[in-house]
């Protein structure tokens, strides 16, 4: 239209019926005027793309199960059995991971480990109940993972995400998951984790707010803090993924020492990550390969059966 309009205002230049002042003015005012016409095409990929993730939202939503008020059960012990059980996404009717076998007893600890695209997250989100068993059974205290209030659950478990998120919001809240915060719990978690003198060191210790420029903490410390909020509480069952991807030496010793701590404490541990230094403060190892588990079993059998196997070095024959 701009292109059309320049033309035309040429033509009657040519024709001297405008001046060639009045073609310039006339193209700003129409370049003007087009404006807003040409801030809504640039834009419009993003409402298309807004549109896209509702509706994907929604189908989500849908497919979810209407959740019911369930009758109020004590405290978990956090025994964790898969038989047989195939973990599938909610919005899709084919497994990302089957063939699950194990048994966890409160207080064992556990890593999964295998390659990218094992299906190591698959199986956090069925251990945690986010995702169903569309065939065999994985359960909590012999009941459905799927099947347990989700709130009441959620105060027992301990979480700690590949990728972290960290809310703007106090140290002590973040710690403390944004409820009713227990200082000596807050502390608690914190020393697990070897903050304590970290956090003390920092303007206003724990009330220090993590949207602010004094908190500018580096990816370390970051994890360390989600760490912390995850076994706030002492949480009964804790799943950790990939909870040593930004830790130094400092943070790894301050990592397994939480880890020994919960063991202690009685807490079922999952971990998962694909360093090899997680592997000694594990009790079992579940391996895990193109969506199937190959290996469950206590330490030391896994490692030995994932040892290459050494070849016999060949006799001598008789020498014609």
């Amino acid at each position: 239209m701009q292109s059309a309009a320049i033309a035309a205002g040429a033509y009657l230049v040519i024709q001297q019926e405008i001046s060639p002042g009045m073609l310039i003015a006339g193209s700003i005012l129409v370049g003007r005027a087009l404006a807003p016409v040409d801030a809504v095409i640039a834009s419009w990929k993003g409402f298309e793309d807004a549109k896209q993730q509702f509706y994907r939202l929604n189908d989500l939503y849908k497919s979810l199960p209407a959740e019911t008020e369930v009758m109020d059960l004590p405290p978990i012990e956090a025994k964790i059995v898969a038989a047989n059980a195939a973990i599938r996404p909610p919005t899709s009717n084919v497994p990302t991971i089957a063939g699950l076998n194990f048994t966890l007893s409160p207080g064992d600890v556990c890593a999964i480990i295998g390659p990218s695209g094992a299906g190591k997250s698959s199986a956090i989100r069925g251990l945690l109940g986010l995702w169903p068993a569309s065939f065999g059974r994985l359960t909590i205290d012999g009941m459905d993972a799927t099947a347990w209030d989700r709130s009441a659950l959620g105060r027992q478990i301990g979480y700690l995400p590949q990728d972290i998120e960290l809310l703007g919001g106090s140290i002590a809240n973040n710690i403390a998951r944004f409820g009713e915060v227990d200082s000596e719990k807050v502390i608690r978690a914190a020393t697990d984790c070897g903050l304590h003198q970290f956090i003390l060191s920092l303007p206003n210790g724990y009330d220090t707010d993590l949207a602010s420029p004094q908190a500018n903490l580096s990816p370390g410390i970051r994890q360390r803090l989600a760490l912390a909020r995850a076994v706030y509480d002492r949480p009964r069952f804790v799943v950790l993924d990939e909870p040593n991807s930004n830790l130094d030496e400092r943070g790894e010793i301050a990592l397994s020492h939480t880890i020994k701590t919960l063991k202690a404490s009685g807490s079922t541990v999952v971990i998962v990550s694909h360093r090899k230094s997680i592997v000694p403060l594990a009790d079992y190892l579940l391996v895990l390969a193109e969506g199937r588990q190959v290996h469950f079993d206590t330490r030391d059998k896994v490692v030995a059966a994932l040892q290459p196997q050494k070849q016999p070095a060949p006799t001598g024959g008789d020498v014609h």
